[in-house]
């Protein structure tokens, strides 16, 4: 049985150079700065998500997942959209610098509806195999390309299999727009109506 609260020895990243500062996870918490809350855990050194809270979104259904540029040649990370669970309270959304007084202000607005994250691809080398099966798994569920670790002399390196060069996952917001799309609806209507869509969906996958 997994757990999901495990510590994950970060492995993915020794041989980056970073500095002397260690590579480590980052703890839930809040964040001032355009949503209220983080309710998952961050790699130090990338940013990336947790590879084990990325699972539990998986798993609910409450997460969308999007294809990022190919430019580094494979699909190194993903996009991925969660519900803001602190959606609707102020939170600091930028700053304004005022110059006669030489002081920088913060500008409040209210917590989005989503929290945008990300997830590089390379951390499916830190976890157990039990846990790296789901992942791969639910990863192929959302997206259509599947991922494989090298074994023997290979091993620590990572492999893809995706339906095309460049493929791109474009998400569930994409299959919410096309069915209104074919019923009938505008487009900016459509695009209105995938995302209300979208939003309930993750709402109820939480609850």
């Amino acid at each position: 049985m997994i757990n999901f609260e495990r510590e994950v020895p970060i492995v993915c990243h020794k041989e980056a150079d970073t500095r002397g500062w260690p590579v480590e996870w980052r703890i839930r918490g809040k964040d001032k700065y355009m949503a209220a809350a983080q309710p998952f855990r961050t790699c130090s050194y990338c940013g990336s998500m947790h590879p084990l809270d990325l699972l539990v979104y998986l798993v609910k259904g409450a997460a969308d997942l999007h294809g990022a540029d190919w430019k580094y040649g494979w699909p190194h990370k993903f996009y991925c959209d969660v519900p803001n669970p602190d959606e609707g309270a102020s939170v600091v959304v930028g700053t304004e610098y005022k110059g006669s007084e030489g002081t920088t202000i913060d500008l409040f607005g209210s917590a989005s509806a989503f929290l945008h994250a990300k997830f590089y691809n390379v951390h499916l080398l830190d976890v157990e195999e039990e846990e790296f099966e789901a992942l791969v798994h639910s990863l192929h569920e959302y997206t259509g390309i599947t991922f494989v670790r090298g074994l023997g002399s290979a091993k620590g390196e990572l492999y893809y299999s995706a339906p095309a060069p460049g493929y791109q996952a474009w998400g569930r917001q994409a299959e919410f727009f096309q069915k209104h799309i074919d019923a009938g609806l505008p487009v900016e209507e459509a695009l209105l109506a995938a995302v209300r869509d979208l939003k309930q969906a993750m709402v109820r996958a939480v609850q």
